[in-house]
């Protein structure tokens, strides 16, 4: 888990539990939201302080803001000054807006985002693809991360088109160096989908439904609490994450032509050696033509997306993986591993690079992508 999302529900004593829907439109055309939005950074941050004192991996916590908040107060400062005044780090504090706090006023809202982002804070553009200027919003304002709409995965097993969607949007989002977070996640199929297409985090019922805080903590009492990233790792993991699987001029920078002509449907991978003297490797994320080549030139079934982190691999005998892994360290750049005779009359190369070291484990990762030459 690398964060955690803050959400609005007023329990009613005669009406019960009240959904975002009853009531925030109530407050919007009222101009009162942004009392209720403060209120909800004031939560957040004494929150934040019980996780501390309960021993919790700190993590960063996105607080979402209307439209209506920009013109009732100066809300930059108004959070700003809370959260230092809480002594809770910015880096902690995220803000999510939706296309339409944009709205017809451009220049002013991308004021107030770069305000936020020359403060420290992080700005993410929620329900990304809900509306009919996301794009164009997208260009002229900087976002840290973006969230594809709940509406892909509402959509996922009755349109073939949300998929492909949802596709070139994650490419586009890898392209312009963007994480994503997709929102509404529920099932393995979705999750296996979304990773393989290169959306780098996901956010949903899959994972645990919203919980109050007292639950939070008690699960964490007995052991039960998901694995919270540390903060040392996240540029670890970034990395991972926003490496194009789908994008062959990676390797580009490589000055030779003679592998022009396989780079239309090449295969990629992430793999992962947690020590240097580990034969063990394993596979973090890939794409259906490396799934491909492990099966039909090296004869290897690799396991649904969902279980592939669990999934070794041996490293060969000759110790050649292991010196061309120690090369890429030492080097940073791409390095080609010799041929090796495969099934079905291919010949086997590689392009290996480190992209990534992770300070807390000392694991190390590195993007893998694979020739296969019929001989």
């Amino acid at each position: 888990m690398s964060d955690e999302e803050a959400l609005a529900r007023w329990i009613d004593p005669d009406r019960g539990l009240l959904p975002p829907s009853e009531f925030i439109p109530v407050l919007e055309d009222s101009g009162l939201i942004y009392k209720l939005d403060l209120y909800m950074i004031d939560r957040v941050l004494e929150e934040l302080q019980r996780k501390r004192e309960a021993g919790l991996v700190m993590l960063p916590v996105s607080v979402n803001l209307s439209r209506v908040d920009f013109d009732a107060c100066d809300i930059v400062e108004e959070v700003r000054r809370r959260v230092d005044d809480a002594g809770v780090s910015r880096k902690l504090i995220t803000i999510e807006i939706t296309e339409s706090v944009v709205g017809s006023n451009l220049e002013f809202i991308r004021s107030q985002i770069d305000h936020f982002h020359a403060l420290g804070f992080r700005v993410w553009m929620d329900d990304f693809g809900s509306g009919y200027s996301s794009l164009d919003v997208l260009q002229s304002i900087r976002f840290d991360v973006i969230k594809f709409d709940i509406r892909f995965m509402q959509q996922f097993d009755r349109s073939k088109r949300s998929r492909i969607v949802l596709t070139e949007l994650a490419k586009m989002a890898m392209d312009m160096d963007i994480e994503t977070v997709v929102e509404g996640v529920e099932t393995r199929d979705q999750l296996d989908f979304i990773t393989e297409v290169g959306c780098t985090k996901a956010q949903g019922y899959y994972y645990r439904k919203p919980n109050p805080l007292e639950e939070i903590l008690e699960r964490n009492r007995k052991g039960e609490a998901i694995r919270r990233e540390s903060p040392d790792e996240e540029d670890y993991y970034a990395a991972i994450g926003a490496f194009n699987l789908y994008d062959p001029s990676v390797i580009m920078e490589v000055e030779d032509d003679r592998y022009q002509s396989f780079l239309d449907a090449i295969p990629m991978a992430i793999i992962e050696k947690e020590n240097p003297e580990d034969r063990c490797l394993r596979i973090l994320r890939c794409n259906a033509s490396f799934r491909s080549f492990m099966g039909r030139v090296l004869g290897v079934r690799l396991p649904e997306e969902a279980e592939l982190k669990k999934h070794t691999l041996q490293e060969p005998p000759n110790g050649a993986l292991k010196e061309t892994l120690a090369r890429c360290s030492a080097s940073g750049n791409w390095v080609l591993i010799g041929e090796k005779k495969g099934k079905a009359g291919y010949s086997a190369h590689a392009f290996v690079r480190q992209i990534s070291a992770n300070p807390v484990s000392g694991a190390k990762a590195y993007a893998v992508v694979a020739l296969t030459i019929p001989v």
